[in-house]
C-alpha cells in the first residue's frame, strides 16, 4: 500500500499543492455556479484566489500534515487557513474593484473545506477500504483495552496483512457495543473466556500503556487460563515518550511489566529548555543508566551529544542505533576510561559541556568489597577529576548518578558513591549547578538480579535467592531517566543538592523470582526449585533511600524530593580528602586502610564484617 501515498515529506508537500490546488479550483467553479454567475470569470477570479490560499496554507503549515495520521487538530489548522484565504481573496477582490454577492465567498470557503478534507483523509477511506475488503484469513489478535493506545496499535495492524482483529475488550461499559476504527468492542472481561471460544483467537494484545503491575498481572494470569499462550503488551507510557516514532510497536510480555507503577506527569517542556540546542555529555554511555538517558536525551533535539564510554562494543552498538532513529543528531563518541584525565580535558577543550551526566561507576557490590581501591579510584578520583574539569570548562549543569546503597552504607560500593555525593556538591554555586541523583536497583541492568535468573532458568534451575526476606527498590530504566530529568529541573541553585526518587513499595526478591518462574510458564518450587544462598558481603537485606538524621523537603514533582545534606564538604576539605586519596591510589596499602579512609570521610559507613 504504501506505494500509493508518499513517505518523504517534500514529495507529500508537492503533492498536497498539486491537490489543494485542483480542489480551489473545483471548489470556485462550484461556487460560481451556485452563485448563477457566468463560468468566464473564473481566471481573473481564480488569479486573485490562488497566491492569498496558497500563503495560508504556508502560515498555518497544512502541508507538513503526514497522511497517515490527519486528525481533528489538523481539519481545525485547514478550516482557519481557508477562512484565512477566503478573507484575503475578499480583500483582494474588492481593491479589484470587483463586486460579488458574498454567497460567492461562502459557497467558495464551504466546497474548499469540503474538498481538502475529502483529500486529506483519503488515505484513511483507502486503508479502511482495504481492510473491509482484506481477508479474515490470518492471525486472529483480540485487543484489550480501547482506549488511546488501541486506537494507535489498530492503526499499525491495518499496515499488516496477515493479522485478523476479531475484537476488543474494555471493562467500560459505555464502550460495549461502539466500534473503534471500525473494529467492535465486545465486551468486559467477563466474557473473554467465551470470546476467545467463539472466535478462534491465537493471540492477545493488552493495549493499555497506563496499567499498573498488579491489574496487568491479573489480565494476563486470567487470559492464560482462558487458553491463550501468546500474549503481548503495548509498552508504558515511559517507552512511548521515549520511541523515536512516537508509537512503539507491542512485544512480548516480561518480568519488567510485572513491576509497572501508574505514570507520573511529567514537565516535558521543562526537560526540553533543559536540554535543547544545549551541549550534552553522558559518561557510562553504554550501562543500562547511562543508555536510556542517551536515547532520551536524543528526542530533545541537543545541539551536540557526545557518549563516553569504556566498552568500545557497548558504544558501538549505541551510536549505531542512535545514527538510524536520530540521523540529524549531531553525535560524537569517545572511548575513554573517565580516569583518563589529560584526554577528559583535550576533549572539554574542544566541546565544553552545558550539561552533564555522570553515569560511569563501578557498581557491583562483592566485587568492590575485594577491589576497594578500584572503587575509589572511579567513584570518587575520577568523579572528583570530571567535575573540577567540566566547571573548568564553564558546565551549566552537572548531574551525578547515585544509589540507595549510598545511604548507611555497609559496603564500599555504597561509601564510595556516597563520597562521591560529597565532592560532587561541593562543586555546586556561581551559576554553576552540581546535584545528585539518589535511587535504586534497576530492572534488567547487567549485574541486577534478572539476567542471572534468565541464565539459572535457561539451565532448568534453580534460581538463587539470597535470603527469602531480601528486599529491593526496582525501577525500570525509562521511568528511572525521566524522573531523574524531572528532579533535575526541580533545582534552584542556592545549595548543595542530593535528590531522591521515589521508588514506590521495596520489592521482596522471592516474590519476584516466583513471578519471574511463572512469567515463562512453570510453577515455581514445582517444576522449577529455588535455593537460598545467604547474604554476600557488603550486601544489606533492605535498603534505604535516605538517611535517618538527613529527612526531605518536598518539590514541586511528587515523586522526587530533596535530601537535607547536613554533611558537605568545603574546598578545604575535599582537598585534604583528595591529596590523601591520591597518596593511597600510589602506594596502593592493605585493605584496612581503605576502609579506615571510607569510616573518616563517610561518617555513616558501617562495614560488614
Amino acid at each position: 500500500m504504501s506505494r500509493w501515498f508518499p513517505r518523504n515529506a517534500w514529495t507529500r508537500a508537492l503533492l498536497y499543492l498539486f491537490g489543494d490546488t485542483a480542489v480551489w479550483a473545483m471548489a470556485l467553479m462550484v461556487a460560481l455556479w451556485l452563485d448563477h454567475q457566468p463560468l468566464h470569470r473564473f481566471p481573473l477570479l481564480f488569479a486573485l484566489l490562488f497566491p492569498w490560499k496558497l500563503y495560508a496554507s504556508m502560515v498555518f503549515r497544512t502541508f507538513l500534515v503526514p497522511w497517515r495520521f490527519f486528525s481533528l487538530p489538523d481539519l481545525i489548522r485547514i478550516s482557519l487557513s481557508t477562512l484565512t484565504g477566503e478573507l484575503f481573496f475578499a480583500l483582494a477582490a474588492l481593491g479589484a474593484g470587483l463586486w460579488m454577492d458574498p454567497r460567492l465567498f461562502l459557497s467558495d470557503m464551504g466546497a474548499s473545506l469540503l474538498g481538502l478534507a475529502l483529500f486529506r483523509t483519503s488515505r484513511r477511506l483507502f486503508e479502511y477500504r482495504r481492510r473491509a475488503l482484506k481477508s479474515p484469513r490470518g492471525r486472529r489478535l483480540l485487543i484489550y483495552g480501547a482506549g488511546w493506545g488501541a486506537e494507535r496499535l489498530l492503526r499499525q495492524l491495518l499496515e499488516e496483512p496477515r493479522t485478523h482483529v476479531v475484537g476488543i475488550i474494555d471493562d467500560d461499559p459505555f464502550k460495549w457495543g461502539t466500534r473503534l476504527l471500525d473494529v467492535p468492542v465486545l465486551g468486559g472481561s467477563v466474557i473473554l473466556r467465551q470470546v476467545i471460544r467463539d472466535h478462534a483467537v491465537e493471540e492477545v494484545i493488552i493495549a493499555i500503556p497506563s496499567l499498573d503491575a498488579s491489574r496487568l498481572q491479573e489480565l494476563v494470569q486470567r487470559v492464560r487460563r482462558a487458553g491463550i499462550s501468546r500474549v503481548r503488551v503495548m509498552p508504558d507510557v515511559y517507552e512511548w515518550l521515549a520511541s523515536p516514532q512516537g508509537v512503539p510497536t507491542p512485544r512480548e510480555i516480561a518480568v519488567e511489566d510485572l513491576l509497572r507503577r501508574p505514570p507520573v506527569e511529567l514537565d516535558l517542556s521543562r526537560i526540553e529548555r533543559l536540554l535543547r540546542d544545549r551541549r550534552v555529555w553522558v559518561t557510562g554511555a553504554g550501562g543500562s543508566i547511562g543508555r536510556e538517558l542517551v536515547r532520551v536525551i536524543a528526542r530533545f533535539h541537543p545541539a551536540e551529544l557526545i557518549l563516553v564510554e569504556i566498552d568500545e562494543t557497548e558504544l558501538y552498538m549505541l551510536e549505531r542505533e542512535l545514527k538510524e532513529t536520530h540521523p540529524e543528531l549531531s553525535l560524537r563518541c569517545l572511548l575513554a576510561d573517565i580516569r583518563e584525565v589529560e584526554k577528559l580535558a583535550r576533549w572539554m577543550e574542544h566541546h565544553p559541556p552545558e550539561v552533564l551526566f555522570h553515569a560511569a561507576a563501578y557498581k557491583h557490590v562483592p566485587v568492590l568489597e575485594t577491589h576497594p581501591d578500584e572503587a575509589l579510584s572511579v567513584n570518587v578520583w575520577a568523579t572528583y577529576h570530571l567535575a573540577r574539569l567540566a566547571r573548568e570548562a564553564g558546565v551549566h549543569t552537572f548531574v551525578y548518578i547515585s544509589t540507595d546503597k549510598a545511604v548507611n552504607p555497609t559496603s564500599v560500593m555504597g561509601a564510595s558513591k556516597r563520597l562521591g555525593e560529597r565532592v560532587i556538591t561541593s562543586f555546586h554555586g556561581d551559576g554553576h549547578r552540581f546535584v545528585a541523583v539518589r535511587f535504586g536497583n534497576v530492572l534488567g541492568s547487567r549485574g541486577s538480579v534478572l539476567p542471572l535468573f534468565e541464565q539459572q532458568l535457561r539451565r532448568g534451575g534453580p534460581l538463587t535467592v539470597t535470603d527469602p526476606r531480601m528486599k529491593r527498590y526496582f525501577m525500570l530504566p525509562k521511568e528511572a531517566v525521566f524522573l531523574v530529568l524531572e528532579a533535575v529541573i526541580q533545582t534552584d541553585g542556592h545549595e548543595e543538592e542530593v535528590f531522591v526518587l521515589d521508588m514506590g513499595e521495596p520489592v521482596n526478591i522471592l516474590e519476584l523470582a516466583e513471578n519471574f518462574i511463572r512469567l515463562a510458564g512453570y510453577e515455581p518450587h514445582r517444576d522449577i526449585p529455588i535455593r537460598f544462598i545467604g547474604t554476600r558481603p557488603g550486601e544489606k537485606l533492605f535498603e534505604e533511600l535516605l538517611q535517618a538524621e538527613e529527612g526531605v523537603l518536598p518539590t514541586q514533582h511528587p515523586k522526587v524530593f530533596r535530601a537535607r545534606l547536613r554533611e558537605a564538604l568545603c574546598p578545604e576539605e575535599r582537598q585534604t580528602m583528595l591529596r590523601e586519596l591520591e597518596e593511597m591510589l600510589r602506594t596502593l596499602p592493605e585493605r584496612e586502610r581503605w576502609i579506615a579512609f571510607l569510616q573518616r570521610w563517610v561518617p555513616t559507613y558501617r562495614p560488614t564484617p
